[in-house]
């Protein structure tokens, strides 16, 4: 909830791009990860994955109640595909 009222406040006080100077993608992480792969190879230097939480019924799109087992192998494959986009100090 606060980083939507965070968002909304933004958006009508700033210009986010005069703000930061990077891409923000609002996906699933999995998919967008997939996207960036050829042109962003080794190009980024930070990459925030903001993972699914057992935290009961909410407006998050994943599945909840992932056993500790599932999820580490859903985060394994995300962590790999970000490492082939970062740079060496990324």
């Amino acid at each position: 909830a606060w980083t939507r009222r965070l968002w909304s406040e933004l958006s009508i006080e700033y210009s986010l791009d005069d703000l930061w100077n990077g891409i923000l993608w609002n996906a699933d992480n999995f998919a967008a990860l997939n996207l960036m792969q050829k042109r962003f190879a080794e190009a980024v230097k930070c990459i925030y994955i903001d993972p699914p939480y057992n935290t009961g019924p909410s407006e998050i799109l994943y599945k909840n109640n992932y056993k500790h087992s599932s999820w580490l192998t859903m985060m394994q494959d995300r962590l790999s595909l970000s490492q082939q986009t970062l740079t060496n100090q990324g």
